[in-house]
């Protein structure tokens, strides 16, 4: 393999280096065949030869580079070579003319020869004329989609013109190797007999005195690359016809459009497999003049193409960035066709693209096309799979600690900036993650009105496409995790359900919400069976919805117990509804009559003690936090009952077994936890910030400090926070810039890291990454970098939150942890079959010692900062809602004591008088309690006027009422009341 240098062998002048020298050093790469196989010169014997060609071919495959195009030339040089020493000939002709202390090229090029023909080269690496061979010359010769004349001309011609140019020559190793990949041991005997006829047929007195046995080697290689060349000539002559049959006309016979001669040869030449394989690579379209062949995108060309990236990137960037960003969209669209192993190459390769990217624009410009985000209107297959690519890809590249500042900041903003600190930092959790939220955005309108259209045709396919896409990929990511499946499916169908138009099937959704039905796990044990009981009492869910779910479910699925009669009709009532969930319920053994009235009369038991409390004295109790807590506790139990009546039994028991132990437990913990308020209270002694500031420039030692402080169950103190928060924001190296800034995002909500932060805010550098920082910790909205008012509105937003946090640690802490529970219970009262409850005892010791594990207690203060945001009030917002859909699907009679246009003008006035996020709280919480009495006295018309009482008293308690706190307290025991009198119909 003997170049000139900077001279590709493959054709082509490039400035590459030797292939040889690149993959087995510049040793292997000065001297003839001995040295290219690590031999002492002059060795002879076979036994060494072929174990040396096998050390160097085991450590061609070993190497990192084995895998590109270059490699394959090393191996066809390395088995080139040892053919040359095991023929005496060849061998005799190499010692006399070297010696062992010249340094001489690789022994691949004969003379007058610079480069390997690409036709030869293929032939020989694929082990002959095959398929494979055949796909590599249609793309070397760049004839591919140029019609069939023209690719067996061109490859005619290449042929042909390699013989001329090499008649008479030495042979070259692409030759000597096709010789050896394309012969028979009995064509070479033939060639060998042929030039022991000739020779002697020569009379010895008319030999020349140079006829000695090396030359007469000479001649014999000479003839069989002769004989190569003919054969492959012979082989594109049969390449020629089977290409120029004739075309059979529509509606013709092959018999009519050419003669069997013509028919049966090219079947003789190629195997029917070969042949399809060359028929597929002749059907690529037309290239115009001067454009590149085609390249194959499917997902294992494209993940083999980018895994060659990165050796190339510091030699061409340019083309390299260009070939990413194309290969990177396509991956985007395919990363599902790809094993887990592979699709973690092809990442790993991206990640090193990035590493050794030249410049920053570079590397910007692969981030970009790697984390490009998904486009289109339709949700089809490639935008699903495109989506998920993006999400999963933020968090694994997020997962290098060692990439450039300007790199992590841009992919930061990529990310739109919502990585947590404790985020698992993988592909598969960021895929995961995606798959929860994207049915969502699925069933969103497509209409930029914001209005539902009825798909065309195609558009139906598209939906009906990505939704499948969806369930694979869930399928793929949860892997063995049959639970995590059954949720995310789910998840999807339950969006469906609630958020597609109706009826879905006229709005594309149908399809997909019966493939979701279908795979989904019916087991004895999967989750689906208790979520579709409960779904017959959620008013989220519509009567036709359901029919189509439990039609799918009793005409195609395989669910045990199951049959024809247990479908919902579309119109059905509450009371028919209810009937089919105890049918099922039955069905699949889940129904439990004698333990679901033991249930009930416990909850009604537990109803009744709550009410039995001593009398609080307002005097003492300034801030009237018993009363919130005793609305805690009612709230639980208001929670229970809506368990039962969506048909669960187990969860509602953990509440009522002891339904105060949660508020109790919080009461408790705050009074032995509160101290005096110093900033080092409960935290580490400054020992830390010794030993890291002793530590001065060693990295290593610098990052295991940070490991261990991470470790520590205290929070830092003030001298060791100020260290912390100096290397979180001005540290260096970035790996020890990073640890230190997730380390102060874990401690965000400590005195000592606001104070710290504080103390050196006039000096934070201004960077994009610093400001997104202190705005996710002080949950407030800063200006722009390039504001001059920056640095004050971030002093200011400390400030401010370490006056919340420094409150929220006293006495008053109590006040923050209740509220958080109460917005819990809200929550969960709005979908019960979708709360997952924890045993009293751990959750009220649940974040006990650990400040990081809390509630978050900035939660009612930041609606105070904020004038109430709607996030505070979501919880009882979506409580209002489920009962507005309650109240939407009965007819007023004019019995009930109020009406939900009534209850819209109260609302509205009680929102406008109020002050603050409790009074808006107070507002939607008493607008609950009416919209319940407006259900309850419908379903119940013969305890109307005991639903009137109720109301009355809720009014009286709240003008009596010495705080908000106990006006909430006084709505949750109405609820509970209410609810007493709807179990009362016997339908539970």
């Amino acid at each position: 393999m003997t170049q000139a240098p900077n001279h590709s062998a493959r054709g082509g002048g490039s400035n590459r280096r030797d292939p040889v020298a690149m993959i087995l050093g510049e040793e292997a790469a000065g001297g003839g065949p001995w040295r290219l196989l690590g031999l002492v010169h002059g060795t002879v014997e076979e036994r060494a030869i072929v174990a040396a060609l096998e050390a160097r071919l085991a450590t061609v495959n070993r190497h990192p580079l084995g895998g590109i195009p270059e490699a394959d030339e090393v191996r066809l040089a390395l088995h080139t070579a040892a053919a040359q020493l095991m023929h005496p000939g060849v061998r005799a002709t190499l010692l006399e003319r070297e010696q062992p202390g010249e340094r001489r090229g690789t022994p691949a090029v004969g003379p007058d020869d610079g480069e390997i023909d690409p036709v030869l080269m293929a032939i020989a690496m694929h082990g002959g004329v095959n398929e494979r061979s055949l796909r590599r010359i249609m793309m070397v010769t760049g004839v591919a989609g140029q019609g069939r004349d023209a690719t067996a001309s061109e490859i005619q011609r290449r042929v042909m013109a390699y013989s001329h140019r090499h008649r008479g020559a030495m042979p070259s190793a692409s030759a000597r190797g096709v010789h050896m990949a394309m012969h028979t041991p009995e064509n070479a005997g033939a060639s060998h007999a042929k030039a022991s006829v000739q020779q002697a047929g020569t009379p010895r007195a008319s030999r020349s005195k140079e006829d000695d046995p090396g030359a007469r080697a000479i001649r014999t290689i000479v003839l069989t690359a002769l004989g190569v060349i003919g054969s492959a000539s012979a082989v594109m002559v049969g390449v020629m016809l089977l290409l120029n049959q004739p075309t059979v006309p529509p509606g013709g016979s092959p018999a009519d459009s050419s003669s069997p001669e013509q028919q049966t040869r090219p079947k003789e030449l190629y195997p029917e497999r070969e042949r399809s394989a060359l028929n597929d690579v002749l059907k690529t379209p037309e290239q115009g003049e001067g454009e590149a062949p085609a390249v194959a995108d499917d997902a294992g060309s494209v993940a083999h193409r980018i895994a060659a990236y990165s050796t190339k990137i510091a030699t061409d960037p340019e083309g390299t960035r260009e070939a990413i960003v194309r290969d990177a969209g396509l991956l985007s669209r395919r990363w599902a066709q790809l094993a887990a192993d592979e699709l973690g190459a092809a990442q790993d390769a991206i990640v090193e693209c990035l590493y050794r990217a030249p410049s920053p624009e570079i590397a910007g410009a692969i981030a970009d096309a790697v984390l490009a985000p998904s486009t289109g209107t339709i949700w089809n297959g490639d935008r699903v799979h495109a989506e998920l690519w993006r999400s999963g890809m933020v968090l694994r590249l997020a997962r290098e600690k060692d990439f450039p500042a300007s790199l992590r900041e841009h992919i930061n903003e990529l990310g739109a900036g919502g990585l947590r600190s404790d985020e698992v930092l993988s592909f598969a959790r960021g895929a995961l993650g995606r798959l929860s939220s994207l049915p969502a955005e699925m069933v969103a309108p497509t209409d930029p009105a914001g209005r539902y259209l009825p798909p065309t045709p195609a558009q139906a396919a598209e939906i009906a496409d990505g939704w499948a896409a969806w369930r694979r990929a869930c399928r793929q990511l949860t892997g063995d995790d049959a639970g995590m499946h059954d949720r995310l499916l789910i998840t999807g169908l339950e969006t469906i359900l609630a958020e597609a138009p109706e009826p879905a099937s006229d709005y594309g959704f149908g399809e997909p919400l019966k493939e979701i039905v279908l795979a989904l796990s019916w087991r004895k044990d999967s989750i689906a069976r208790p979520w579709l009981i409960a779904s017959f009492s959620s008013s989220e869910l519509s009567a036709p919805d359901l029919e189509l779910v439990t039609r799918t479910l009793a005409s195609s699925s395989s669910a045990e117990g199951v049959d024809g009669t247990m479908v919902l009709a579309p119109g059905a009532d509450e009371l028919r509804r209810l009937e089919l969930r105890d049918a099922y319920a039955h069905a699949w053994g889940l129904s439990d009559p004698a333990r679901r009235d033991e249930l009930l009369e416990a909850w009604r038991a537990a109803a009744g003690s709550s009410g039995d409390l001593a009398a609080v004295d307002h005097a003492a109790d300034e801030h009237a936090i018993a009363s919130l807590a005793g609305a805690v506790t009612k709230a639980r139990l208001n929670l229970a009952a809506s368990m039962i009546w969506a048909g669960l039994i187990e969860e509602p028991a953990l509440v009522i077994r002891d339904p105060g132990s949660l508020a109790s437990g919080i009461l408790s913990r705050v009074s032995a936890t509160a101290t005096p308020q110093r900033l080092d209270d409960g935290a580490t002694d400054g020992s830390w910030g010794v030993q890291y500031m002793v530590a001065e420039q060693r990295v290593p030692d610098r990052l295991r400090l940070l490991s261990e402080l991470s470790r520590a169950n205290r929070p830092p103190g003030q001298m060791d926070a100020e260290i912390l928060v100096a290397e979180a924001l001005r540290g260096s190296p970035e790996a020890v810039r990073s640890t230190a800034r997730d380390l102060m995002e874990q401690w965000s909500q400590t005195p000592a890291v606001l104070y710290a932060m504080l103390e050196d805010c006039y000096r934070i550098p201004k960077t994009r990454t610093n400001s997104i920082l202190i705005a996710s910790i002080t949950m407030g909205r800063l200006p722009s970098i390039r504001d001059p008012q920056w640095y004050s509105a971030v002093r200011r937003a400390i400030i401010d939150q370490l006056l919340e946090v420094l409150a929220s640690q006293g006495p008053d802490r109590a006040i923050d942890l209740l509220a958080f529970e109460l917005q819990r219970t809200c929550s969960s009262r709005a979908k019960p079959s979708d709360t997952v409850l924890e045993a009293p005892e751990t959750t009220s010791a649940g974040s006990e010692g650990n400040p990081a594990a809390s509630p978050p207690p900035q939660a009612s203060a930041r609606g105070k900062r904020r004038g109430g945001s709607v996030d505070e009030l979501q919880p009882i917002m979506e409580l209002e809602s489920q009962w507005k859909r309650s109240a939407g699907a009965l007819l007023p009679t004019g019995r009930e004591p109020v009406s939900p246009e009534q209850i819209d003008r109260r609302l509205a006035a009680r929102l406008a008088l109020g002050n603050g996020p409790v009074d808006e709280f107070a507002a939607h919480h008493l607008a609950v309690v009416e919209l319940m009495s407006f259900v309850i006295s419908l379903e119940q018309p013969l305890r109307a006027e005991r639903v009137r009482e109720i109301l009355e008293e809720l009014g009286a308690a709240r003008r009596n009422a010495h705080h908000i706190f106990e006006q909430i307290e006084a709505a949750e025991r109405a609820m509970l009341e209410l609810w007493k009198i709807r179990f009362e119909k016997g339908v539970a």
